[in-house]
């Protein structure tokens, strides 16, 4: 699972192995436990994703009659200083996760999309209105880029951000020119409900 202050994705079922813990092929935390990614997003509310990441810990212990004592951070497991804005206050995390079976919230994040064209060559090619459009193809998982800052969102329509628009366009039956325009706005708007 990845949790963050508005949104919780399961990205397998919790019989299938999914190599997060770090503790090799075979190891316990690969092999018998249930990963859960708090992301620490700069433009998020950490206090809600800690929240959110309660909830749903809450939710599969119920479920899969999971005892408390068995929810552990990913340091027991690889060593690995993590999940490292919570280790330091581990107890209350926990003591968080027994104190209350209300869910989060409802919330659906909203990508205002910008008007107009943006495209390589275009005056609008930097700003909030790229920002806008980068947020947009990464909430659809068109523009994540792992090795950067912040994911590589920085407000810059280069060719990172007209080769997200390009894989856009082409997976929606859309023209592929990596050119951000109406057509593509509302396609994005569409997929964005």
């Amino acid at each position: 699972f990845t949790v963050d202050d508005s949104v919780i994705y399961q990205h397998l079922p919790i019989d299938e192995n999914g190599w997060h813990a770090g503790d090799g092929a075979n190891g316990t935390g690969n092999r018998k436990s249930i990963g859960i990614e708090i992301c620490e997003n700069a433009d998020g509310d950490f206090e809600k994703t800690t929240a959110n990441a309660q909830w749903l810990i809450r939710k599969l212990m119920k479920e899969n009659n999971i005892p408390l004592k068995h929810v552990v951070p990913h340091k027991k497991w690889s060593g690995k200083e993590c999940p490292r804005k919570l280790l330091d206050r581990w107890n209350s995390f926990i003591n968080g996760i027994s104190s209350s079976d209300t869910p989060p919230k409802e919330s659906s994040p909203t990508y205002p999309l910008p008007s107009g064209i943006i495209k390589l060559t275009s005056p609008y090619r930097k700003g909030t209105k790229v920002l806008q459009l980068q947020k947009a193809l990464a909430a659809l998982h068109f523009y994540p880029d792992k090795g950067a800052k912040n994911n590589g969102i920085d407000g810059v329509y280069g060719p990172k951000t007209a080769n997200a628009v390009k894989r856009f366009q082409l997976m929606n039956g859309l023209t592929a020119d990596g050119i951000y325009g109406p057509k593509t706005k509302a396609k994005l708007k569409s997929k964005l409900k």
